[in-house]
C-alpha cells in the first residue's frame, strides 16, 4: 500500500511541475506576443490535467482503504505495531515533501530520536463480579465506491440541453463557422431548407395545373412558401405528387391547413425514412442537412444537440448547398460519439430533430 501511494504521490508531484511549466510557457507567450499553437498547448495542459486527476484518484482510494481498515482497528480498540509505524511512514513522506524552514526541519529532526519507553508494570487483575454495560458496537466506515453514472437518453428534439460528455479535450464553444448567416453577404437573413410535401392530388399529371390548384386553395407561392419543383411518382393508393416548397415551417403548416380543411387530407410533410448506408465508410466526421437557419442563436442550439453525443473537436461549420439548402460538418472528438450520432438516425423512426424537421445525417466524405 505504500509503495502505491509514494509511487502515485511522486507522479502527481512531477505532474504538477509540469503543469507548471506549460502555465509560464503560455505566460511568456502572452507577454511576448508571440505567435505559437494555442491548440495544441491548450490539448497537452488538458492531458497533463487528467493525468494528475488520476493520480489523485489513486491517492484517494488508498485513503479511502485505510479509513476502512483504521475503522476496524478502533472497534478492537488495539492499534498494532505495523498499523502505526506505516501511518507515521505516511505522515513523514507526506510532511517531507512540504518546503519547511531551517527552525522547523531541525525541530521535526529532534521529534525522529527514538526514545525507549519501559512499559509499566501490570498489576495483578482481581477477580471481582460487577456488571459489564453493552458498549454500542462502532459499525466501521464504507469503503469508498465510484459509481458509474449512465448517460441520459438522448435527446431528439432541438431543446438546449447541457451535459457532460465523456471525452473532455478541452473545446469550448467559440461562435465560429456561421458565416454563411452573420457574413456580409447573408446579413443575418432567414436561410430555409425547401420542404417537401405528399400530394394526394396530381391533376392527371399535368404540372401546371396542379401549381395553379395550390395556389388558388392554399395561397402557395410568393416569396413566403415559393413552390419550386413538381414531380410525380406513385404509392399503394395510386399517382402521387411530390411539391418542394421554400420558406418557414409554420408559414407551409399554415398553407397547408387552409388547403386541406376545404380539400380533405391532401398534402402533408414528406420525411423520408433514412438507411444504413454500407458503402459510406465510418468517420469522426458527419454532414446534416434538413434544417432551417431562422436567428443567431441555431448555431449554439445547434451545437448543444450534437455535444448530447460526445466532445467535438472544433466549432460545427455551416454552409450553403448547390441545392440553396443549408448544411452542417460536426467533428466529433472520437469515432464512436459519430458512429452513436449517425445510427440514432438509422435505428429511431423520428430520428434526430431540430427546429421541427428531421435531420439527414451522414458520414463526410469531404
Amino acid at each position: 500500500m505504500m509503495t502505491d501511494f509514494e509511487s502515485a504521490h511522486n507522479n502527481a508531484t512531477k505532474l504538477e511541475q509540469a503543469m507548471n511549466r506549460e502555465r509560464v510557457n503560455m505566460m511568456n507567450g502572452l507577454k511576448n506576443r508571440s505567435e505559437c499553437d494555442w491548440y495544441a498547448i491548450k490539448i497537452k495542459y488538458a492531458g497533463l490535467s487528467a493525468e494528475l486527476k488520476k493520480e489523485d484518484d489513486k491517492i484517494l482510494a488508498i485513503l479511502g482503504e485505510l479509513d476502512y481498515k483504521y475503522a476496524d482497528i478502533t472497534e478492537n480498540s488495539n492499534v498494532s505495531v505495523s498499523s502505526a509505524s506505516e501511518e507515521q511512514e505516511m505522515n513523514s513522506l507526506y510532511n517531507e515533501s512540504i518546503p519547511i524552514s531551517e527552525d522547523e526541519f531541525i525541530q521535526r529532526s529532534a521529534s525522529r530520536i527514538s526514545v525507549k519507553v519501559e512499559p509499566e508494570p501490570t498489576p495483578e487483575p482481581q477477580v471481582t463480579s460487577v456488571p459489564v454495560p453493552v458498549l454500542p458496537k462502532v459499525q466501521p466506515k464504507k469503503r469508498p465506491t465510484t459509481t458509474m453514472i449512465r448517460p441520459k437518453k438522448r435527446p431528439t428534439s432541438d431543446k438546449k440541453v447541457v451535459v457532460s460528455v465523456k471525452y473532455n479535450t478541452g473545446y469550448k464553444y467559440g461562435g465560429k463557422g456561421f458565416d454563411v448567416f452573420t457574413g456580409f453577404k447573408n446579413q443575418s437573413k432567414p436561410i430555409y431548407t425547401a420542404t417537401t410535401l405528399y400530394c394526394r392530388e396530381t391533376k392527371n399529371r399535368d404540372e401546371k395545373l396542379l401549381k395553379q390548384y395550390l395556389v388558388n386553395h392554399g395561397n402557395f407561392g410568393g416569396k413566403s412558401s415559393t413552390i419550386e419543383s413538381i414531380s410525380f411518382g406513385n404509392s399503394w393508393n395510386g399517382p402521387v405528387a411530390y411539391v418542394r416548397v421554400r420558406g418557414a415551417l409554420k408559414t407551409i403548416k399554415n398553407k397547408m391547413k387552409q388547403l386541406n380543411k376545404k380539400k380533405g387530407a391532401v398534402l402533408s410533410i414528406y420525411e423520408r425514412r433514412q438507411y444504413q448506408n454500407n458503402q459510406s465508410k465510418e468517420n469522426n466526421v458527419l454532414f446534416v442537412n434538413n434544417f432551417d437557419i431562422t436567428d443567431k442563436t441555431v448555431h449554439r442550439r445547434f451545437t448543444n444537440l450534437f455535444l448530447t453525443y460526445g466532445q467535438l473537436v472544433k466549432d460545427i461549420r455551416m454552409g450553403i448547398d448547390s441545392n440553396a439548402d443549408p448544411f452542417a460538418i460536426v467533428h466529433f472528438a472520437h469515432l464512436d460519439a459519430a458512429r452513436e450520432c449517425y445510427n440514432t438516425t438509422v435505428d429511431s423512426a423520428d430520428g434526430i430533430r431540430f427546429g421541427g424537421k428531421k435531420l439527414s445525417v451522414k458520414y463526410s466524405t469531404m
